[in-house]
C-alpha cells in the first residue's frame, strides 16, 4: 500500500507541500482533488452517507523516495537558517550549506541568496520518503537543489 500523499506550504496559486496537519492542497468545484501528482476525483464517489472511497485519477504509485518541488526561495531560507541557527548540525556543515545557498559562486551546485532573484521562474526541490518505508527508501541523497519552473509541471522524478 503506497504512503499517504502530503501537502505543505504554498508554491504557488496551485501547488502545496506539507507535512503539517490540516487539509492542504487543492480543489475544484467539479470535485477534483489534488496534492502535488496526486489528483482524486471525488465527483463520482457519491454524497452523504452513500460515499465511497475516494480514488486516484492516476496510476502513478509513489515510489520508495523521489523528489519533487518543495520550496520557493523563501520558503528554503525559512527552513534552513534554523537549523543552521542551532548548531546541531555542526559549524563545519553549518558554514558549507550557508555558502552553497547563501554567498553563491561560480561553482555547480552553489547559490546566490537562496536564489531569490528566481523566485517565480523555478522551486527548489527535495526529497520525500514513502512513509511505509519500502526498500530503497534511503536512496535520496541528493541535496535540495533549484530547478526552472518549466520542470514543476513534469512529474516527479525518483532517485
Amino acid at each position: 500500500m503506497p504512503g499517504l500523499a502530503h501537502a505543505d506550504d504554498t508554491l504557488n496559486d496551485n501547488t502545496q507541500n506539507s507535512n503539517k496537519p490540516g487539509a492542504k492542497g487543492n480543489s475544484s468545484p467539479d470535485g477534483t482533488l489534488s496534492a502535488g501528482v496526486i489528483v482524486f476525483d471525488r465527483s463520482k464517489n457519491g454524497t452523504g452517507t452513500s460515499a465511497g472511497p475516494v480514488t486516484s485519477t492516476t496510476s502513478w504509485t509513489p515510489p520508495a523516495c523521489w523528489y519533487a518541488p518543495k520550496y520557493t526561495p523563501a520558503q528554503l531560507k525559512a527552513n534552513l537558517e534554523p537549523i543552521w541557527n542551532a548548531e546541531s548540525t555542526g559549524p563545519q556543515w553549518d558554514l558549507e550549506q550557508r555558502n552553497k545557498y547563501e554567498k553563491g559562486g561560480e561553482a555547480p551546485g552553489t547559490y546566490k541568496d537562496f536564489n531569490k532573484d528566481k523566485t517565480g521562474k523555478g522551486y527548489w526541490w527535495d526529497s520525500y520518503v514513502n512513509e511505509s518505508f519500502p526498500p530503497g527508501w534511503d536512496k535520496c541523497t541528493k541535496p535540495i537543489f533549484s530547478s526552472p519552473a518549466s520542470r514543476t509541471s513534469t512529474t516527479s522524478r525518483s532517485s
